[in-house]
């Protein structure tokens, strides 16, 4: 512990006695709580690199100090252990706390998104599950890469498989409340329950879907996103052309 102690110090705390230093350019001082904070992003992008080359087993927490530039001590510091790190650079991902590599993404918490608010306020079916299924792409944009280590590790690690469950049961319940949203709008087809419409939206609209027509089929993030909504509407929303007059009259 003192070693690890000593690595924090090191890194992060060095600075003086007011917690800033003076290394911006035209002299603006450092926070402590500033300097902790791009330490961490610091570590975060570098496993993020280091997960995406070598998998989760075949990554060390040496390799992701090094390519960070930090100590390996103070990787141990902010993340304690690989599974930490694992689950706090998949969270980071989805919140669009790093850089995603894609163009026109919307970081932040998706549930409290304003597209995902968008989608649960919309009557209008189809329109409501594009809104979703275009936020839903930009989050794979950044976080689907990282899912898909946490995915695979998880098979044979009892840690990450902890992880990646909380992480997929989040995922679950909140298009869970989609389904729920286009149900009660009169959308969802007759012989869905809401179970089923949610196992099928879930199971579609996946990491690992999105990884293999992006990377291995070499789509475009529009070209994903139109896919996805044609596809789901199809096989979640009903055709019946009193459907808008009969959730109204049911509401």
């Amino acid at each position: 512990m003192e070693a690890v102690k000593s690595g924090r110090e090191g890194a992060v705390k060095k600075g003086g006695k007011k917690g800033a230093d003076r290394g911006e350019p035209g002299g603006v001082p450092v926070t402590r709580r500033e300097r902790a904070r791009r330490s961490r992003l610091r570590i975060l992008g570098a496993a993020r690199e280091v997960f995406a080359a070598n998998g989760y087993h075949g990554a060390t927490m040496s390799e992701i100090a090094e390519a960070s530039g930090l100590a390996v001590q103070t990787v141990s510091y902010f993340f304690g252990t690989k599974a930490r790190l694992l689950s706090d650079l998949l969270g980071a991902a989805v919140m669009g706390e790093l850089p995603d590599g894609e163009e026109g993404a919307r970081p932040g918490d998706p549930a409290e998104s304003d597209w995902f608010a968008a989608a649960m306020a919309d009557d209008d079916g189809p329109r409501a599950l594009g809104t979703f299924v275009g936020g839903a792409v930009d989050v794979f944009a950044r976080a689907a890469a990282v899912a898909e280590v946490a995915r695979v590790a998880a098979l044979t690690d009892p840690e990450v498989e902890a992880v990646y469950r909380r992480a997929e049961d989040l995922r679950v319940a909140q298009f869970r409340r989609i389904v729920r949203a286009l149900g009660e709008h009169g959308w969802l087809r007759a012989d869905l329950t809401e179970d089923l419409a949610t196992d099928v939206l879930v199971t579609v609209l996946s990491s690992p879907t999105y990884l293999a027509l992006r990377i291995d089929r070499g789509w475009s993030p529009a070209q994903i996103t139109a896919w996805f909504t044609e596809a789901l509407t199809r096989l979640l929303l009903t055709d019946a052309p009193h459907r808008r007059i009969a959730a109204r009259a049911l509401g």
